[in-house]
């Protein structure tokens, strides 16, 4: 018999353990399990997953019954009903989505699991819960950023393109000044560009139109940088830029000129980043000119700043808190973590979107390093 058939030992919550848990600590633990059947390549037979998606629909089961608390209370249920989807227990699944009550709920959430009402063929379940999020949208306590989120899943995952728009178009028309009106257009803008109903350029028209209408704003200027690095090519001027480290030095892309850069956008949750860290302790001793900036795409400066610690990381960071949305990551336009970018001693770009997974990875960062090294003339 292969090794893979034997059963794997999962994780053993007791009931005390659920109950202590939140959420998103019992989705990591239900994580940990997955990574463990199909750890060293292990191809799972059909039954053993089954067996951990039952054990993990008990134990949510459990967290619901005894611990859930504020939201928790309603992204449980939702999250049991796709258990139960991956079952194929229908029943359960309608069941578990129509305990969610929907004046407690978050708009967001009420229209994420419209979509799974729908995958139920739950079409008058799924209006509820669209016409509802869309009431509670509207009122004036809902934070913009909530507002908007909703009038992109409108506009994307459910295709209501005119529900969606409207959200935007009275945000628009609520905005007293032009900073709130650059931000209404700056997520607009994030939901034209997931739209698969339009033209591939249209997010680029409207991220170009956002930063010809309103230059002087916040996301004015993001706009602008974004739609520059998008045709980024090597040899180009790079961004300028202002960052503050976490050992609060402030650095600007003008105060880095004469010394080849490194800007690593990372993060200490992922598994790859002791390699990077690594690498990068490994270049800085190498070449001692070299300056590495880290950029964090984590959501939780503390625990980045401990995580740095552990990983030995000790070239400077940066860490706004706004993982993936960190504002040099939107001006860069740079989506994934690992992403390295290399820049010569003039501020011009010496290599895009490396990394340092494969051999051809590290030969081509070896060569954006050598390009970035050449003195000024």
């Amino acid at each position: 018999m292969r090794p893979w058939l034997f059963l794997i030992p999962l994780t053993v919550l007791t009931s005390t353990a659920i109950s202590q848990a939140s959420l998103a600590q019992l989705e990591q633990r239900f994580s940990r399990d997955r990574d463990q059947l199909y750890a060293e390549g292990r191809r799972p037979s059909a039954e053993q997953e089954l067996k951990l998606t039952a054990q993990h629909t008990e134990q949510l089961k459990t967290f619901l019954e005894q611990g859930a608390s504020g939201d928790d209370r309603w992204s449980g249920r939702m999250l049991l009903a796709d258990l139960y989807l991956m079952q194929r227990q229908r029943d359960q699944a309608k069941e578990a989505l129509q305990s969610i009550d929907v004046a407690e709920a978050s708009p967001v959430l009420l229209l994420l699991a419209a979509d799974l009402a729908m995958e139920l063929r739950q079409q008058p379940l799924r209006d509820k819960f669209v016409q509802t999020a869309i009431k509670h949208a509207a009122q004036p306590k809902t934070p913009l950023a909530e507002r908007m989120e909703v009038g992109k899943i409108l506009m994307t995952l459910l295709v209501e393109i005119d529900s969606g728009e409207k959200i935007f178009t009275d945000a628009l028309a609520q905005a007293t000044d032009d900073e709130a009106r650059a931000h209404v257009r700056w997520y607009h803008c994030e939901a034209i560009r997931e739209r698969e109903d339009l033209p591939e350029n249209s997010y680029y028209q409207v991220l170009e139109k956002l930063a010809r209408d309103l230059p002087n704003t916040h996301y004015g200027s993001i706009a602008k940088d974004r739609g520059t690095a998008s045709q980024f090519a090597i040899g180009a001027a790079a961004i300028p830029f202002q960052a503050k480290t976490t050992d609060g030095k402030e650095l600007t892309l003008q105060s880095l000129r004469g010394k080849p850069v490194v800007l690593a956008f990372w993060s200490a949750a992922d598994e790859r980043a002791q390699p990077l860290v690594d690498k990068l302790n490994e270049l800085r001793s190498q070449q001692p000119d070299l300056f590495v900036l880290g950029i964090s795409m984590d959501d939780d400066p503390a625990a980045f700043e401990k995580a740095c610690k552990t990983l030995g990381a000790s070239f400077p960071q940066t860490c706004d808190g706004d993982g993936f949305a960190t504002e040099l990551a939107l001006r860069y336009h740079v989506e994934t973590a690992p992403t390295l970018i290399v820049l010569d001693r003039h501020g011009r770009i010496a290599g895009l979107n490396l990394h340092i997974d494969t051999r051809d990875a590290r030969d081509q960062l070896r060569a954006a390093l050598e390009r970035a090294e050449r003195p000024i003339k």
